[in-house]
């Protein structure tokens, strides 16, 4: 299923592999497949898997090499019974973020950058590198939640995955967010300590960074409404007693987020009473513009 790992499963790369192991194993004689799902980090959702569990079961009745094209214009009728293309080009804007990422040079939307602490010398590095993938991996994922959201009333089967496409699209936005405002947080603080004779810029500066509805308060507030998305998508399929395990990770992703907005309120506070502020790598600010 190539979903070991990641936020949603590589689908493109899902199809070629088991188009490719059924049409071979055909030829040698095999009698079935063994399609499998891996959820090697222990935060994998099953019901995220289904487009290529279905690829494995047409693969396996078709006789010779199943066409993915043939598949992929199928798949909206076959399984959800909508006569449209609607959810085909959801789960292609999902897969976008897979091959913006590997482009970046990373392996993918996988968990890593997810997790990673932005404000770390190596977060912020992996943040940097990701950039230029936000803009298409944000879009991809806005795209799919507006077809989601528009679309629900056409399904006429298994609407009960909707919901955990919705939570991989949230993932993926917020994913995209973070690489997008860990640079920019940095580029306004940086910012603010070379010009800090400009109070009116600090101010404005600092308040791009944290305020009411700020650039740290949306990632936190993202966080945390992704920790209510998930807690319901796994217990949906699962028992409860692994999921404090994946919890935890978004507690603290959004702890980090918040001990970053007490952080550079107290230097707001600081500028007040000094006009100083503290060096930018100090609060974890690594990314010199």
């Amino acid at each position: 299923m190539s979903n070991w790992n990641v936020i949603g499963p590589n689908l493109d790369v899902a199809y070629v592999n088991i188009r490719n192991f059924v049409r071979d194993g055909q030829k040698a004689g095999a009698i079935g497949i063994l399609n499998a799902t891996w959820d090697d980090d222990g935060e994998t959702l099953f019901e995220m898997t289904w487009p290529a569990l279905a690829f494995g079961s047409a693969a396996g009745w078709q006789p010779g090499e199943s066409v993915i094209d043939d598949f992929k214009n199928s798949y909206d009728w076959a399984f959800y019974r909508n006569p449209g293309d609607t959810f085909k080009e959801v789960l292609e804007d999902l897969d976008v973020a897979h091959a913006a990422l590997k482009n970046a040079g990373s392996e993918g939307a996988d968990d890593t950058p997810f997790w990673a602490d932005p404000f770390s010398e190596d977060g912020a590095k992996l943040m940097q590198k990701t950039l230029p993938a936000a803009r298409d991996v944000r879009l991809g994922a806005e795209h799919a939640l507006e077809a989601l959201y528009r679309n629900r009333s056409a399904v006429r089967a298994n609407a009960d995955t909707l919901d955990d496409m919705i939570l991989a699209a949230w993932r993926l936005d917020t994913l995209g967010m973070k690489i997008q405002f860990t640079t920019e947080i940095n580029h306004f603080y940086w910012d603010a300590y070379q010009h800090l004779t400009d109070g009116d810029r600090v101010e404005n500066d600092l308040e791009e960074i944290t305020a009411i509805n700020a650039r740290l308060e949306d990632l936190r507030d993202a966080t945390t409404r992704l920790r209510g998305m998930y807690e319901k998508a796994w217990l949906r399929e699962n028992r409860p007693y692994w999921l404090g395990n994946v919890l935890v990770r978004y507690d603290l992703l959004a702890q980090t987020f918040q001990c970053k907005i007490v952080a550079v309120r107290d230097t707001q506070r600081q500028y007040w009473a000094q006009k100083t502020l503290p060096p930018p790598q100090q609060l974890g600010f690594y990314l010199q513009p």
